[in-house]
């Protein structure tokens, strides 16, 4: 993309984003984002400036929806804000997935910005969560069980099997799901499931 195509991007952002809050529909979840439109803007704008999709670099796109017009000096400043954080995000020390969990959890990191950073890309699913924050951040779990599991859920693709089987509860262990969910192996899933 290009310099006049970026501005194009972030000034359809916040038109739509305007237009949505004049309908009062509101964004409660990351899954309203995603239907909204906002979240691929904001992920091709991040993208083209080589920023993972977390949290901490799409609220530079997000605040810029919350100013008055005129746009032009504040999309400038939204490009230089975000022409910053990428060279910071380039200089900084690579990390390896463990060492960045490492980080995560000795800073209790909020998962918006651990799951983007990590080799596999994830967005927050509400079993990552769990896993994250009932497990990881508690010391319930090794930093490489947590990878393992992401790698698994993530590679098998069944995060939303998962996320019907905990709407669906009581599980029974004849549940067809279930059972293909248990050859996958999965070691938290069952504490999952049964957490109220």
């Amino acid at each position: 993309m290009n310099l006049s195509e970026i501005t194009q991007q972030l000034t359809d952002y916040v038109t739509l984003a305007n237009q949505l809050n004049n309908t009062d529909q509101n964004l409660h979840t990351s899954d309203d984002l995603i239907d909204s439109g906002l979240f691929d803007i904001e992920d091709q704008i991040l993208t083209h400036y080589g920023l993972p999709h977390s949290f901490k670099y799409a609220q530079i796109i997000q605040e810029l929806a919350t100013i008055n017009y005129p746009l032009s000096n504040h999309i400038k400043n939204c490009m230089m804000r975000l022409e910053s954080a990428a060279r910071e995000f380039f200089m900084a020390p690579i990390l390896t997935d463990i060492e960045l969990l490492r980080v995560a959890v000795e800073k209790q990191m909020e998962i918006d910005d651990v799951l983007p950073e990590l080799s596999l890309k994830l967005q927050p699913e509400p079993y990552y969560w769990y896993c994250y924050y009932n497990l990881l951040l508690n010391k319930k779990i090794t930093l490489r069980a947590f990878l393992n599991e992401l790698k698994t859920v993530s590679g098998s693709d069944c995060s939303i099997s998962i996320n019907i089987l905990r709407l669906n509860r009581p599980v029974t262990n004849n549940n067809p799901v279930y059972t293909q969910l248990q050859e996958l192996k999965l070691q938290f899933l069952d504490g999952y499931l049964s957490e109220k």
